[in-house]
């Protein structure tokens, strides 16, 4: 590709790339803001073993807990989910949390309110911005 063809490209890939983002951020924005809240409980813990490797190349096994919780709906309902976040230490069962979720579809989108929600929620909108930012600075380079 000639310099004025990449140019043009790499211009239109960033324009595309900051409507993603701008998409899901809003997206984001509004799953949070939107949640609904519900009091849980915690019911048990699945435990999952993760096999990584030290920098010194030996074999490690890192274990993570995971909760189920369970809270009901406005009408009664019961739902039962467990979190996408574990922690290296198992928590008291029946520990009470806070539940968000979009109301349209609790099952699949509960989940315990606190820090790793909202950086779930954001996650995919900061990668995005990096992409975007790098488009746009290799955009501007080639100038």
């Amino acid at each position: 590709m000639s310099a004025p063809t990449t140019s043009a490209f790499v211009l239109l890939l960033t324009v595309v790339m900051a409507a993603v983002t701008l998409l899901l951020a809003w997206r984001a924005r509004r799953r949070l803001a939107g949640s609904t809240r519900a009091p849980g409980r915690i019911r048990r813990f699945t435990e999952k073993e993760f096999h990584t490797q030290r920098d010194d190349g030996a074999p490690d096994t890192d274990i993570q807990y995971f909760p189920e919780v369970e809270f009901a709906l406005p009408d009664g309902t019961p739902v039962v989910f467990q979190s996408r976040f574990g922690d290296e230490s198992e928590g008291r069962l029946g520990t009470q949390v806070t539940v968000v979720y979009d109301a349209s579809s609790p099952a699949t989108t509960a989940e315990i309110a606190g820090l790793p929600a909202v950086v779930h929620a954001w996650r995919l909108v900061l990668v995005s911005a990096a992409v975007t930012l790098g488009l746009l600075l290799f955009y501007l380079d080639r100038r």
